[in-house]
């Protein structure tokens, strides 16, 4: 018999539905921990628009080929804005300044948990390569509703939305 629990939605504060374990943890048992990772990305903006980034084949079908913000993960005793400058040389070899934070989520994919801090950055260097992701495109913030985001990376296009229009 499976277990079941509900949690609050980080968003509205409701209630989501009940789920099970296997669900949530994505293999059935309770026993084995649920990987956390701290995770920055970048809202980089060149000439009003943003860069977007979508991922190749990854090892979770929940994200292989969907568009995120570029960053990646903090190391220990490192600061959000020094992983996100490195991360974005280490995948792109492209040189930013990392500027304002725009804010913070944290989602529960079936197989981890990120809490993700994204902040504005502007670009020193304007040519980059993708080394680990398959494509990319500078997309009005309007755009971006065409893509197929991660679900992390979907409330970030929300508060950038929300952050334009205050501008």
């Amino acid at each position: 018999m499976a277990s079941y629990w509900t949690r609050k939605d980080d968003q509205s504060g409701e209630l989501t539905t009940v789920k099970p374990w296997e669900e949530i943890l994505g293999h059935g048992d309770r026993n084995v921990p649920h990987l956390r990772y701290h995770v920055v990305c970048g809202v980089v903006e060149q000439d009003g628009r943003f860069l977007c980034m979508q991922k190749g084949q990854t090892k979770y079908a929940y994200t292989t080929d969907k568009w995120e913000f570029p960053g990646g993960k903090v190391k220990s005793g490192e600061s959000p804005e020094r992983a996100l400058h490195r991360e974005l040389q280490e995948e792109m070899d492209y040189d930013v300044k990392v500027g304002d934070f725009l804010g913070e989520v944290t989602h529960t994919y079936p197989d981890f948990t990120i809490s993700m801090q994204a902040f504005f950055c502007s670009a020193v260097s304007h040519e980059l390569h993708c080394k680990e992701h398959q494509s990319f495109r500078w997309c009005s913030v309007e755009e971006m509703d065409e893509l197929d985001w991660c679900e992390a990376d979907k409330a970030i296009v929300g508060m950038l939305k929300k952050n334009m229009c205050r501008v």
